[in-house]
């Protein structure tokens, strides 16, 4: 075997075995592909070569180290050419420094042990360099899977590309077409390329309106607790929930409405009166099981009020989880300036926006709907981001919010139910049928309803089939939102 390059890894070492054993086999997958493989041996500690058998060693050999040099070996079952030697001390912003042969035996002389190099080509020093980039932000802990940005129409249709703030608008460069500016008030959401692939509560306060502002807080005994990243104040009273740990958003459904107490991993909700809480503990009494004190990493959420639906034209996310609503949004290439009754003319920074969505003011989907009923309740299945689900036999009633003038969804059949089987969404206002699909199958495309709804009061959403169905037969009603346009 041969020495083919040596990378320095300039970030902290894994604090235990298992981590740098998944770094190995990341990069002895990879390179396996491109007949290259990676030797324990091959491991340098500090200013130490590390012996054979070193990725197996305890907590103890890595405490206080802070650089890692990893040797990439040619397999025996390879046989390269090497004629055009990579350029000396070539260096890209984030990745490793690479050097050529004769600057590699010199620089690790002292800590490796002697063995023959020579210059790869540089097909082999980009491949080379982007699995160390994978294994650069594997030790560093930077791995974080994103979407990439997607502009999201009221229509429910989603397309992809680089979504960029500008004045006035938005730029949106598709994957494929032509750039087009547009107005962020004409989509139903805009998406960034940092946005996370799950919503989550961040660690932080939930409002009774339904914003959600990250952490630092100021004491909670406090008459107004202040978040002096933001320069915002809030009144003590109007905390709906703390947030002790983050959460997926899903999660949040699982709390009963006008009930206190605590939410708890895995959605579990603990039910009683609040005793007590500060920035480490919460206090809950329950009638059954007495007083039960649990400590901030026990808890995901301290429920004191029902938070509402933040009411406004349009809802910001930011990148450490939190929600702001805007009653005016100025989009520039810097980032947003929004306003509302507790901040205004705060600029949020386009590094850290990650979704900007149309408000309950403009847009409401059905399942955030009070009252909406489902006939039987558990026909009913609303899905994270995308709408929701009903069986061939649920009836769902839905009030029309007033001022709103339409009524759109994307409806298809749900991939679940048997093959062959078709279904007709049929959609009623006021008693009177004002919209059907054609029959659909499971794979056949989505269809798109469109409904005015000047003067109506009530809908009802059922799916129709021409036998008699099972439970298994669902319907999928994609992003229907109730519209005031």
């Amino acid at each position: 075997m041969n020495l083919l390059d040596v990378k320095n890894v300039e970030t902290a070492a894994p604090k235990g075995r298992k981590k740098l054993k998944r770094l190995s086999k990341i990069i002895s997958d990879t390179a396996a592909d491109h007949a290259f493989e990676i030797s324990e041996s091959a491991v340098q500690v500090g200013r130490e070569a590390a012996p054979p058998g070193s990725l197996a060693c305890g907590e103890e050999r890595w405490r206080g180290v802070g650089r890692i040099v990893l040797v990439l070996r040619e397999s025996v079952a390879c046989h390269h050419r090497f004629s055009t030697p990579p350029e000396v001390g070539t260096r890209r912003r984030g990745f490793p420094t690479v050097w050529d042969g004769a600057s590699a035996k010199s620089e690790s002389a002292a800590c490796l042990p002697s063995q023959k190099t020579h210059s790869i080509r540089k097909p082999d020093l980009v491949l080379s360099m982007r699995l160390f980039a994978v294994a650069f932000f594997f030790l560093a802990g930077c791995v974080a899977t994103t979407f990439a940005g997607s502009i999201e129409t009221f229509n429910g249709d989603v397309f992809t590309g680089k979504t960029e703030l500008d004045f006035g608008g938005l730029v949106f460069r598709p994957e494929k077409g032509p750039v087009v500016k547009m107005d962020i008030g004409s989509v139903y959401r805009v998406t960034f390329d940092n946005a996370p692939a799950v919503e989550h509560y961040p660690a932080g306060i939930v409002l009774r309106s339904g914003l959600r502002f990250a952490a630092p807080w100021g004491p909670f005994n406090d008459p107004v607790i202040k978040f002096p990243k933001r320069n915002i104040s809030v009144p003590a009273e109007e905390i709906a929930w703390i947030v002790y740990t983050p959460f997926p958003a899903e999660l949040a459904a699982n709390v009963p409405a006008g009930q206190t107490g605590a939410l708890l991993p895995k959605g579990d909700f603990f039910a009683g009166t609040i005793k007590g809480a500060d920035a480490v503990a919460a206090k809950v009494f329950n009638p059954i099981f007495g007083q039960r004190t649990f400590s901030a990493r026990e808890i995901h959420a301290l429920v004191l009020r029902d938070p509402r639906v933040p009411q406004a034209p349009y809802e910001v996310r930011t990148a450490d989880g939190s929600l702001f609503a805007a009653d005016y949004l100025a989009p520039d290439r810097p980032g947003v300036t929004i306003k509302h009754v507790l901040y205004d003319n705060l600029l949020l920074s386009a590094a850290e926006i990650t979704d900007i969505r149309a408000g309950a003011n403009r847009c409401r989907p059905v399942p955030a709907l009070v009252p909406t009923q489902a006939e039987p309740a558990d026909g009913m299945q609303v899905l994270p981001e995308r709408g929701f689900t009903t069986a061939a036999k649920c009836v769902v009633n839905c009030v029309v919010p007033t001022g709103f003038t339409e009524f759109v969804a994307k409806v298809a059949a749900d991939d679940s139910s048997p093959a062959g089987q078709r279904m007709i969404f049929n959609v009623t206002a006021d008693g009177r049928s004002v919209a059907r699909s054609t029959a659909l199958a499971p794979g056949d495309p989505a269809q798109s309803l469109h409904i005015p709804l000047s003067g109506t009061r009530n809908l009802v959403l059922r799916i129709e089939t021409a036998t008699n169905a099972s439970a298994e037969v669902r319907g999928r009603w994609i992003q229907a939102f109730f519209l005031r346009r």
